[in-house]
Parts: structure tokens; C-alpha cells; sequence
């Protein structure tokens, strides 16, 4: 009596031939071992998608926490501010420049002569400096549908990347 393939798919398997030849079957060995095979694989790509999907999860979180960072550290600042600021008017106030602690001390002392801005508006353009213009930089759009019209650019050419997705 022979089994067919078709009706008993665990006993043999029919691979599809590469150069066209008659299929042949498998006995229960090879079928196991290319299932084993197929399912380490599988496994080792679940496994590769857990990993990216923790390590972008982690860098999510460390954006998270570097935005609360900065505010803590602008609040930080902020403080430290107020803090020099009544310093300085306490010790204007008792007329010091220089007050002793135990390990440390306090000085003031005038800072050169600045300039502060009020009015932006009201500045005279004598007054006022154009910044340079931005370096110039290469408009791949452009360049993109030069390449795709079929005109050559020097120094350019049309790539094409792959991108990984996971699911």
C-alpha cells in the first residue's frame, strides 16, 4: 500500500524542484529536521523584533526623560538666577561688595559694559548686521527629478535604501 503526499502530509512533504525534475518525497526525518530548521528561524526573527521593539521603546523613554531633564534643569537655572539676583540686592542694600562665610564667600563686582535690546523695531539700520547666508546645500529634490528625467548631474546618482519594518 503507498501513502500519497497529498493525504498524509506528516509522513512526507513535496518541495517544489529548482530545475524542473520530477518532485520527490521525504521521509520523516528530513521533514522534521526542516521543520525544526524553519522554526528556529522563525524564532530567531520574534526574537530580533522583540530586541528592536525594547530598544526603540527605551530610546522613546530616554527622550521622555531628557524633555523632563531640560525642565528641570531650566527650573534649576531659574532658580539659580533668583538666588544671585536677591544676593546682589541684599548686599547692594547693606552696601557690601564682599561678604565672608565660613568656606566660602560672596563678591560683587561690575561686569563691562553691555548693550541691552528693547525694541528690536526701533533700532536704526546703520545699526543692524545681515547674518551670511546659509552655505549652499544640494536640492536633492530637484536633483531627484533631473536623474529620473534621464539628465545626468554630475557628482549625483539615484539609490534606492531598504528600510526594515516589523510587526
Amino acid at each position: 500500500m503507498s501513502l500519497k503526499p497529498a493525504l498524509h502530509p506528516k509522513l512526507y512533504a513535496v518541495p517544489p524542484s529548482d530545475n524542473g525534475a520530477p518532485l520527490k518525497k521525504r521521509g520523516r526525518a528530513e521533514i522534521r529536521a526542516a521543520r525544526n530548521a524553519e522554526a528556529r528561524v522563525k524564532d530567531a526573527i520574534d526574537r530580533a523584533a522583540n530586541v528592536l521593539d525594547r530598544l526603540e521603546a527605551r530610546a522613546e523613554e530616554f527622550a521622555r526623560q531628557m524633555a523632563l531633564l531640560e525642565q528641570r534643569k531650566r527650573a534649576a537655572l531659574q532658580r539659580a538666577e533668583r538666588i544671585k539676583e536677591e544676593i546682589i540686592e541684599r548686599m547692594d542694600a547693606a552696601n557690601v561688595s564682599f561678604a565672608p562665610g565660613v568656606e566660602r564667600h560672596f563678591k560683587c563686582s561690575p561686569n563691562p559694559v553691555s548693550v541691552k535690546v528693547l525694541d528690536e523695531k526701533l533700532i536704526p539700520a546703520e545699526f543692524m548686521r545681515t547674518p551670511k547666508a546659509p552655505a549652499a546645500a544640494p536640492d536633492k529634490r530637484a536633483i531627484a527629478a533631473a536623474l529620473e528625467a534621464g539628465k545626468p548631474v554630475a557628482g549625483c546618482q539615484l539609490v534606492q535604501n531598504i528600510s526594515l519594518k516589523w510587526s
